[in-house]
């Protein structure tokens, strides 16, 4: 008897046990119902949950809001608000600290006639957390000030100035932000809290007037953690998603980890994660980057641009951009699977780090219709060049113009100008000899070697 008949044998008999077992601890229901109309027996929503309506009757407003809610508990709205004049839509202002719940139950807060830029105002004792869920805000934002703890989940944002401006932590699922004149999501850190978590998940934003996500303030004895994935950001007018900090101290950080994000048709980088150095001339350790399955395509500046961090790249695609698919400058770390195409500058970009604590890897990508394939500078060493396929470059395939790198097991072809070596390697490196023509059929034999293929 095979494994897989023995395995189909032991799962039928468990199967036949686990019924056998489920039907001795059964018990039926009574075979005569009561008399009398059948009813229901168990509990409403408006007891598991009550919930408050938003109306003049249980939240009246005054003269800086249309609704005021003055105590925690859990709302709703019954209707669409429209903005008046000197008015907001609703005020927070508690009388002790405590959670805030609004299911909008799809219905929309707009801004008409009001001056405000924000449908909602935080004021009195601080919200420990505000749940915001199921509607639409058109021609506000929201700026959640003086809210611990932001969740937002199946919003949409349409115009404005604002978009959604979280102050400490928050989860914002499945938002959608589309012609904020501003940037559509902004988290600035509160300088008055020192533990900080922002997840982004399942969102688009689009055709925003600045950055369609934007990440950045002082994280001076902060530790904060950002999570962004499987969100798009569509057309903006600066960096599709950008993530600047600055002033850390050693008992500080920022983890950022971006995970199926796309960037497209923005003005400027697809992606800029960027941090002030711990001290000059060094890297900014206290930033640690995590990029996986994240593509940039046609974007007005580089795919992706890091700076002064720690990145791990991991399966991204840059194509299409206006100028490098990929910069790193002064961001050890590893370049792994990615690919980098049909940009007008250097398909993968690195510079301004060295050292011998630097364990950096820029292997196994492809670099595709570049002007270089992979370019090194003068300051980078101490990274490993492998594995990577560089094809119908106009420059150079490989140009690696510091000391103290490996560069082996590469393979180029093609190129618009002949006049270039496919690979120019800098003296001071181990490198794999350049094969070319019938001696490339040598590779089966040292695999160190990098190799030019119909050049």
């Amino acid at each position: 008897m095979g494994d897989l008949d023995r395995r189909m044998l032991l799962g039928a008999a468990a199967g036949v046990a686990g019924v056998a077992l489920v039907s001795r601890r059964a018990r039926a229901g009574p075979l005569d119902p009561p008399s009398g109309p059948v009813s229901p027996t168990g509990r409403t929503m408006a007891q598991v949950e009550p919930r408050m309506p938003i109306s003049p009757e249980h939240t009246p407003g005054d003269e800086s809001a249309t609704f005021t809610i003055r105590s925690p508990g859990s709302y709703c709205l019954t209707g669409d608000i429209v903005g008046e004049s000197h008015r907001c839509a609703i005020k927070v202002e508690l009388s002790t600290p405590g959670v805030v719940q609004i299911d909008m139950n799809g219905f929309t807060m707009s801004r008409g006639a009001s001056e405000f830029l924000t449908a909602m105002t935080f004021t009195g004792a601080a919200c420990r957390c505000l749940c915001l869920a199921d509607g639409y805000l058109v021609g506000w934002g929201l700026d959640c000030f003086n809210v611990d703890f932001t969740d937002i989940d199946d919003v949409t944002v349409l115009g404005g100035e604002v978009g959604l401006r979280i102050r400490r932590s928050a989860c914002i699922f499945d938002v959608e932000v589309t012609g904020v004149t501003g940037s559509g999501i902004t988290w600035l850190r509160d300088s008055t809290a020192t533990s900080l978590s922002l997840e982004v998940s399942d969102c688009v934003v689009r055709s925003c007037g600045a950055h369609g996500i934007s990440v950045g303030g002082d994280f001076s004895g902060a530790a904060a953690s950002l999570s962004i994935d499987d969100c798009d950001v569509l057309s903006c007018g600066g960096d599709g998603l950008r993530v600047s900090v600055s002033g850390f101290a050693s008992s500080g950080g920022v983890v950022v980890v971006l995970d199926g994000v796309c960037a497209s048709s923005c003005a400027g980088n697809g992606v800029t994660i960027e941090a002030s150095p711990s001290q000059p001339g060094t890297v900014g350790v206290d930033c640690v980057v995590s990029l996986v399955d994240v593509d940039c395509v046609s974007n007005g500046a580089c795919g992706v641009r890091c700076s002064n961090v720690v990145c791990d790249a991991e399966c991204c695609v840059c194509t299409h951009n206006g100028t490098d698919g990929m910069r790193l400058e002064n961001c050890p770390g590893c370049v792994c699977d990615c690919t980098a195409g049909w940009s007008q500058g250097d398909g993968i970009s690195l510079s301004g780090y060295s050292g011998p604590n630097c364990l950096s890897e820029c292997t196994d990508c492809t670099c595709v219709h570049n002007a270089r394939g992979i370019a090194a500078d003068g300051t980078v060493s101490c990274v490993c060049f492998e594995d990577n396929s560089l094809v119908d470059n106009s420059s150079v395939g490989m140009q690696v113009d510091g000391t103290g790198n490996l560069v082996v097991s590469n393979s180029c072809r093609g190129g618009s100008d002949p006049t270039l070596p496919p690979f120019l390697i800098a003296a001071g490196n181990m490198a794999g000899s350049v094969v070319s023509g019938p001696d490339a059929l040598v590779i089966s034999n040292n695999p160190n070697l990098n190799v030019v293929l119909g050049f």
